[in-house]
């Protein structure tokens, strides 16, 4: 037997209409949606029609109402929008910056970027980290695309950045 310490959470939630199989549900996830064959970290929240399929979710991430998310890694604090199609489509192509590493359908998306509403990602994408919505340029990201940030070396300096930015 394993005991780990974690932080103190209520349990989890599972909205009446909500639908899971075959999936690992942690402490404090709220489920409105449907999570198949997917492991859900503490803190998720599902919104009302969204699905996860075949995807791993970490700590504290929110997927949208009638978002689609299939085969994903989505790491910590990562906010979703409406209607996201995540790993959508049969387009298999590989990253065109990692092929040997992201080749295998996975999307990867980074911690703490918040994905606009109506977003399309194919397979085999990388998201990086503290992406902002208006950080994409177009509602589609082709399988086998990256789009980072690579202006600053650190989140908290780009975070920094836009405050500085919007005082006047």
């Amino acid at each position: 037997m394993i005991h780990t310490r974690s932080e103190e959470r209520p349990p989890a939630y599972i909205h009446s209409g909500a639908q899971i199989a075959s999936s690992l549900i942690s402490h404090g996830c709220i489920i409105k949606g449907q999570v198949e064959r997917s492991v859900l970290s503490p803190g998720v929240v599902i919104e009302e029609d969204a699905v996860v399929r075949d995807s791993i979710v970490l700590f504290d991430t929110i997927i949208g109402a009638g978002s689609v998310i299939d085969r994903t890694i989505l790491d910590k604090e990562v906010i979703i929008g409406k209607n996201c199609q995540i790993g959508y489509g049969d387009d298999m192509t590989p990253n065109k910056l990692e092929p040997t590493r992201l080749n295998t359908g996975i999307t990867l998306i980074g911690k703490r970027a918040h994905l606009p509403d109506h977003l399309k990602v194919g397979h085999n994408c990388k998201i990086g980290t503290d992406l902002r919505p208006e950080d994409f340029p177009t509602d589609t990201l082709v399988s086998g695309e990256t789009i980072e940030d690579r202006t600053f070396a650190h989140g908290w300096e780009r975070e920094l950045a836009r405050r500085i930015s919007i005082v006047p």
